[in-house]
């Protein structure tokens, strides 16, 4: 049976007119019909573009977002996230990455990316926020803590500036981190003749004294004019020495945050989950030398 037909058969004869005029109606119906399923458009094919339709190619870049954990100012701070190549989706929330993971290692240098007013990623200069970190620490530190080391590749990552003295102790176990990382962005400080120490072959600036002083005087000089040159300090304490709490002293007498890193510290562990203290003023440097003395 044709389609006509079997559409007449199904329509009967319920209408309530002559035969000639009922197979007149009911060929015209049919015909509107056709031609308005006809006149349909179809709905074209989705065609699939390269971001909606394609596997993703993940590559390490920085993000910068305000801490969540210290809301109360506007600290920005920023974490390695693995982000698509090809439709910009993270792998991850860079969040994820502000604790200790599995890939802890310096990439070199990143794309720097932060978020807009409507939360989309839009890239920055790498300058931006980059800062000028003074790091030291204890002589009798001979190896440093998964902590410290976890922070300065962070530092590195980042791309900031260390600057750092020339002795043996924190300074040399640093360095040898800086050297093996093959990171650039270092500034070894030195007031003797020439620099004691310097992996990197980086380079120096030299802080002029009087050639009378003694050593620690000397290099009191130095540490002081560290502390003017930078932005915050990194300091890593085994117990408690004369030269890193002066330095300490320093940072915050210029209105400078420091971060401190106790190695093997166990009353400041009950405390701190990674043993470390951010130190803004002498309340917090008394706190951290009683726990110091308790050790």
């Amino acid at each position: 049976m044709s389609e006509k037909g079997l559409y007449k058969k199904i329509i009967g004869h319920g209408w309530d007119h002559p035969e000639g005029a009922q197979r007149s109606r009911e060929n015209r119906f049919f015909d509107k019909v056709q031609s308005e399923e006809v006149s349909k458009k179809s709905k074209p094919k989705t065609r699939s573009t390269p971001r909606s339709n394609h596997k993703h190619v993940y590559e390490p870049v920085l993000i910068w977002e305000k801490n969540i954990f210290n809301w109360l100012n506007d600290e920005v701070c920023g974490s390695v996230a693995k982000r698509c190549e090809i439709c910009g989706r993270l792998e991850k929330s860079a969040f994820s990455y502000l604790f200790h993971s599995n890939e802890n290692k310096y990439y070199g240098p990143l794309r720097h990316f932060c978020c807009d007013e409507q939360d989309n990623l839009c890239e920055i200069d790498a300058a931006k926020f980059r800062k000028i970190i003074f790091l030291g620490g204890s002589k009798i530190i001979n190896n440093l803590g998964d902590d410290v080391i976890y922070d300065l590749i962070s530092f590195m990552n980042c791309g900031h500036y260390i600057i750092i003295g020339d002795c043996m102790g924190a300074d040399l176990q640093i360095q040898k981190l800086l050297s093996e990382s093959k990171y650039p962005n270092v500034t070894v400080y030195y007031s003797g003749d020439r620099p004691r120490i310097n992996l990197g072959n980086w380079k120096t600036k030299y802080i002029s004294c009087n050639k009378y002083l003694s050593d620690y005087e000397r290099q009191k000089v130095k540490d002081v004019q560290m502390a003017i040159d930078s932005n915050e300090g990194y300091m890593i304490l085994k117990e408690e020495t004369k030269g890193t709490i002066a330095n300490i002293k320093k940072l915050i007498e210029l209105n400078k945050k420091c971060r401190v890193c106790v190695e093997s510290c166990a009353e400041l562990k009950k405390y701190l989950r990674y043993r470390q203290f951010n130190v803004k003023d002498y309340d917090d440097l008394e706190r951290l030398r009683k726990c110091l003395q308790n050790e």
